[in-house]
């Protein structure tokens, strides 16, 4: 068109218009970057959280403007690199502020300025498509929080955390239970042999033995079953390839396999039938197949003695291995029972009333010891204004998080496969969900949650792999009735958008059975064209009348 409308002829007569219409443009565009820089103004002066909805529209609506750069130079460039440079110089400041503020326990009401930082710079992610720049100070401010947060976490871990005294006493009793059972073992070494095989008592040992006899029975069961299912169908090969030769030979000599079969005993009836359509009957096409199929079925019968043979190989030297250990702790029991009442002695000397009770009790330490070590034990007063501080806006951020993912996951349900571009709301996802991750693994953040957000932490990667299914099942639904319908080039499309948007979710979305069905229907867009030619016979002319593609000749016509 431009070439056309540079034409001498031509562009004498257009361009005044052309000019005009370029003028209004211009015109249109600049009251766009005015009613930019005025609703920036206004979002100035508003507290809270900021919606950046409306400025992100006009960004997107300047956008569509860019290609007038091509006639009045620069034009487009200036408009957005004006905004560009104001909003970068808010994110600037939220930055700078960020970084003067003391996070520490000294100032813990700044916690609450350090949130409202992060969710202003948050609220502007919006706006990262147009101007991708931002998306580095969100990420800089987001690292910054969290490294100081963690600074702070270890601070009060080493200044406040009085457990080491508890920690240390545990472990020293812990240490002296265990050596209490070290030299019970030494008295009692028919126990301590049983328990080098992962034993603590000999019922548990006869009780494996059992169960695996019982297992070892059914296998045995199932797989002679089946072993008999083959010897069967064999049999009745056998049958068929007798029949099929005599069938065969008889155009021979009849009577030749008439004495044969009656010497074997087998009756065959004199049918006049040809071997191929006796196969055929046989549910075979020709012997080719026929044997084919016989000889799969001697090789899985052969497969299945090896099998039947290696369990019960496998069988037999297991229960040798469990017997030995029987034999040898009935040897040392033996042995064992000259020292029981010194056994006895030994316990109750230590203050104890029997092998269990200090086998429980060293187990009941060893779990104290672990809950200790995992999470600290924070009680002095003065650090309780701190984690108020932090209760009060974690819970709410974590539950704005939920919601907006949530929100994202549902707006992509009916546009997964109609957009080609969905990587705004794919970006937030993978984000948030990386986010509640981070929060799910930190034990220090965990302790401050009450149990209610703790649940709903714990289900949101659940419930959203389920809002995104169904999004991605709805959109397998709609490009399965393009294809239904002929309209192979807007399936062919959908299912390019779809794919990009798994390959976006990879990292998070784990649902096996949906990406399985996208590959279904993968295959089937592939297969159109032999599913096409299977269904109009095009190389036959005198066909075209009997069986018209007309749905064809309609969606060529688009």
């Amino acid at each position: 068109m431009e070439m056309i409308r540079t034409l001498p002829d031509v562009e004498s007569k257009t361009a005044r218009t052309f000019y005009h219409s370029i003028q209004n443009i211009r015109g249109y565009m600049q009251q766009l970057q005015r009613d930019a820089e005025n609703l920036l103004h206004t979002l100035d002066h508003q507290s809270g959280v900021i919606d950046f909805r409306p400025l992100s529209r006009l960004l997107l609506r300047l956008k569509k403007t860019e290609w007038i750069d091509r006639i009045c130079e620069g034009t487009y460039n200036s408009m957005i690199r004006h905004i560009r440079d104001e909003l970068e110089e808010r994110a600037n400041q939220l930055e700078s502020r960020l970084m003067r503020l003391d996070l520490s326990l000294k100032f813990p009401e700044n916690i609450r300025l350090a949130l409202e930082i992060i969710e202003k710079i948050e609220s502007m992610n919006i706006l990262e498509n147009t101007i991708p720049i931002l998306k580095n100070y969100r990420d800089r401010i987001n690292e910054y929080f969290i490294k100081i947060i963690n600074e702070v976490f270890n601070h009060i871990k080493k200044t406040f955390n009085f457990a080491n005294k508890t920690i240390d006493h545990l472990k020293q009793e812990l240490i002296e239970i265990e050596q209490i059972k070290n030299e019970y073992d030494t008295l009692y070494p028919a126990r301590s042999y049983l328990r080098k095989f992962g034993y603590s008592d000999i019922d548990i040992l006869n009780q494996k033995i059992e169960n695996l006899r019982v297992q070892h029975d059914v296998e045995l069961k199932e797989a002679e079953a089946e072993k008999s299912r083959m010897e069967s169908q064999l049999d009745n090969f056998n049958i068929t390839i007798r029949h099929y030769q005599h069938l065969t030979s008889s155009k021979i000599g009849f009577g030749i396999f008439d004495r044969l079969f009656n010497t074997i005993g087998i009756g065959v009836e004199r049918v006049d039938i040809q071997p191929n359509e006796y196969l055929k009957q046989k549910g075979y096409l020709n012997i080719e197949i026929f044997n084919d199929t016989m000889t799969k079925v001697q090789k899985d019968y052969d497969k299945q003695l090896r099998l039947i043979e290696q369990r019960r190989t496998e069988f037999n030297n297991t229960l040798t291995h469990f017997e030995s250990i029987i034999k040898e702790y009935d040897s040392l029991l033996a042995s064992s029972n000259l020292i029981s009442s010194k056994v006895i002695d030994f316990l109750q000397e230590k203050g104890q009333y029997s092998y269990e009770l200090l086998e429980k009790t060293i187990q009941e330490k060893k779990k104290i010891l672990t809950e200790y070590e995992k999470y600290d034990v924070i009680e002095d007063p003065p650090n309780q204004k701190f984690l108020t501080q932090i209760k009060n806006k974690l819970q709410p951020s974590l539950s704005k998080v939920i919601k907006n993912t949530k929100t994202c996951a549902h707006h992509l349900n009916g546009k997964i496969e109609r957009v080609e571009d969905n990587r705004n709301e794919i970006r937030e996802i993978n984000e948030n969900i990386e986010k509640i991750r981070i929060v799910l693994n930190e034990h220090h953040i965990m302790e401050l949650i009450d149990k209610p957000t703790k649940e709903v932490l714990q289900n949101f990667e659940n419930e959203i792999n389920e809002i995104l299914s169904k999004a991605i099942l709805n959109a397998i639904e709609n490009i399965k009735m393009f294809i239904e319908a002929n309209s192979f080039l807007e399936a062919e499309q959908y299912m390019k958008n779809l794919k990009h948007a798994q390959n976006g979710l990879a990292s998070y979305y784990t649902s096996k059975s949906v990406y399985n069905k996208i590959e279904e229907l993968e295959i089937k867009l592939n297969c159109l064209v032999s599913d096409i030619l299977q269904r109009y016979d095009f190389s036959d002319i005198n066909n075209y009348s009997k069986n018209p593609p007309k749905d064809l000749i309609t969606q060529l016509k688009k």
